[in-house]
């Protein structure tokens, strides 16, 4: 398994620009290869070769993709001192529950000063669609505070009561490929704004010289770094 760094860091560059972009890099040719992208957007759409790029499943593991999104999100959670945990919910049945407490420390814990727990640009690896108000024992305290209307962005700290807010939506691209003799052209497509694209070029190359190739992407991402900022 090979995670090239340089082409992290070559999309996040794209995004930050917030422009369309389009990449080539050279991968060694006759290899299965897997790469992490985060792209700085919402996929909406993926290509390969100018074909819907399949997403993965338990039949389909190679030449494919799978996209593990995370979100930012505000929430005003009524609550009292009998809520010990806030477990947030998505779909297909992912979940990540939190300690809420009046002496918060840490990523993983919620203020809760026994009246509200609230909360603006909270990160979850997923996007929500439910708080469940938990007790000691992790039973349902109260309502669960479904959320009917998460993307109406209107929820912050100071309310309205039981809001959730889709602040921010973040696509984690995880990439399969077999690199045979032929270029392969990856085309990522946002869903806000639809307009803005990356395209990646992998080009198969020699194995022996993949590894210099990869160190000039690194040095040329610099430099337009340095020239934009």
């Amino acid at each position: 398994m090979v995670f090239p760094k340089f082409f992290v860091l070559l999309l996040s560059l794209a995004y930050a620009l917030a422009t369309d972009a389009k990449f080539e890099t050279g991968v060694p040719k006759d290899s299965d290869l897997h790469f992490l992208i985060d792209p700085g957007f919402q996929v909406n759409k993926a290509e390969l070769n100018g074909t819907a790029f399949e997403v993965c499943t338990d039949k389909k593991t190679s030449n494919c993709y799978t996209d593990d999104p995370a979100t930012l999100v505000n929430f005003y959670i009524k609550t009292t001192n009998d809520v010990k945990k806030l477990k947030f919910e998505g779909a297909s049945g992912v979940s990540k529950t939190f300690t809420a407490t009046s002496a918060a420390t840490s990523a993983e814990n919620i203020n809760n000063d026994g009246t509200k727990a609230a909360e603006e640009k909270f990160k979850l690896p997923f996007v929500p669609t439910k708080i469940v108000p938990l007790g000691a024992d992790e039973n349902s305290v109260g309502q669960d505070k479904e959320v009917a209307d998460s993307k109406n962005k209107n929820c912050r700290k100071t309310g309205p009561d039981n809001c959730l807010s889709i602040m921010e939506e973040f696509s984690h691209i995880n990439m399969t490929a077999t690199i045979e003799t032929t270029a392969l052209l990856l085309k990522l497509t946002g869903a806000d704004p639809a307009t803005q694209t990356i395209e990646a070029t992998f080009v198969p190359i020699s194995s022996a010289v993949w590894m210099p190739r990869s160190t000039a992407v690194i040095l040329a991402t610099l430099a337009i770094m340095a020239y934009f900022y």
